[in-house]
Parts: structure tokens; C-alpha cells; sequence
């Protein structure tokens, strides 16, 4: 079972040149982890955007949104929604506390194909931030991702869609993620985030896609 703190914006379309470029300047930091390709699917359930579960490589994980912390405002105008979520795959049980109060309904299943880079910083004790390759354990430790998405939504279109996201864990998860976010923004950043654009995957999938419509049930068999 993993704790994060977490903080996303979604945008429609590819990712703009000048935001790529941005995310490859040198002022973030030297390790940055090639752009990497999966698909995963994931449970479309309106109305729960409390509740994410996603198949990535056969395994199930499940990801359960424990508090919400608010807009938050950053250095340089920057604004979004943290979140806190538990998670944990299909290799280890769920607390029944837990799933005792998120009963899971009923759902389409979505497929979403990403291609993402990452970065990972190690917040001090201090509350300074280092940048260290995504393979070094940290106490506290916030990863920041840019991922291009391709939504196979239900009535069989493509959507391009792209993300900017701020994961922290560890000790001090949420003031490390404020560290973390606040440095970044000062690398002038071509389009500030925005409030408006922020929340979480379940919430996105939600809003982005259009669920399949349900049988007739008048209809005769």
C-alpha cells in the first residue's frame, strides 16, 4: 500500500512544442527518464471520482482518494488541486477498513495509451529539492511527469489529450510537493497551470468520456 500526494492538469490535444521543450531544459535537472510507452485501461464510473482502478499489464491496481487539501497556490501564478490517494495492486490486499467505505459499482472499462517522461526530485530536510535518477530510494521524494494520452473513448474514437502532474511520498509528502512545484515554476513555464485544469484521473475520465448507453429496457430480447 503507497500514500502520495498528488497534483495534475489535463489539457486537450498533443503537447505543445514549447511545453516540451520547457520540460527538457537542463535548469530541471540532468536525470530525465526517456519517454516511455504502455497502455493502460481503466473503470469509467461516473459520479465516483473518488475511486480509480486500472488494469496495467495484467495486474489490477486500485487507487482511493483519502483527503482533499484544495486549490493550492504556487510561485509564479501556478494554481491546482492536491489530493491525497492511497493505492495498492492486485499483489496486495486492501485494508477492509478501507474498501469497506468505497463499494465499487458498476462501470465501463477505457483504454487509455501513454507515452511519458518523468523526472524525480528528493526533498531535504531543509525543504530544498535535488534531483536524483527515478531508480534512487529518498525519504521524501516527488516525481513530475509530462505524459502525451490517447483516449479510446466508447463509441470507438481517439482523443489526444496530454498531462503535467506532480506526485510526492515519503515523510512530509505534501509540504515536499509544495517544495518541489514552487522551484519548478520558476523555470518559466510558456503556460502557467491553471486551477481550471486541475484534478485527478477518475474525475478526467469522467469528464472526458461519454459513457455507452444503456440497453432498452423495455426493449424485447
Amino acid at each position: 500500500m503507497l500514500i502520495t500526494m498528488e497534483l495534475r492538469w489535463f489539457y486537450r490535444g498533443t503537447i505543445p512544442p514549447a511545453i516540451a521543450q520547457w520540460f527538457q531544459q537542463p535548469e530541471l535537472g540532468e536525470f530525465l527518464e526517456a519517454s516511455a510507452q504502455r497502455e493502460d485501461t481503466y473503470l469509467l464510473l461516473p459520479g465516483h471520482d473518488y475511486l480509480g482502478l486500472k488494469l496495467r499489464q495484467g495486474t489490477l491496481e486500485v487507487k482511493l482518494r483519502q483527503a482533499e487539501l484544495g486549490v493550492q497556490d504556487f510561485d509564479s501564478s501556478w494554481q491546482g488541486r492536491v489530493e491525497q490517494w492511497v493505492k495498492w495492486s492486485a499483489d496486495s490486499s486492501p485494508p477492509v477498513e478501507v474498501m469497506s467505505e468505497a463499494p465499487i459499482p458498476q462501470g465501463t472499462w477505457i483504454s487509455v495509451q501513454k507515452a511519458r517522461s518523468q523526472r524525480q526530485y528528493e526533498v531535504l530536510p531543509n525543504q530544498t529539492c535535488v534531483v536524483v535518477p527515478l531508480t534512487q530510494a529518498t525519504t521524501t521524494r516527488c516525481t513530475m511527469e509530462l505524459t502525451q494520452l490517447a483516449v479510446n473513448t466508447t463509441d470507438c474514437n481517439t482523443t489526444d489529450w496530454w498531462s503535467l502532474a506532480f506526485e510526492a511520498t515519503g515523510d512530509r509528502a505534501f509540504a515536499g510537493l509544495k517544495t518541489v512545484v514552487n522551484w519548478v515554476s520558476h523555470t518559466q513555464c510558456p503556460m502557467p497551470p491553471r486551477e481550471e485544469d486541475s484534478f485527478a484521473y477518475p474525475h478526467w475520465l469522467i469528464k472526458t468520456v461519454k459513457p455507452a448507453s444503456p440497453l432498452n429496457k423495455d426493449s424485447k430480447e
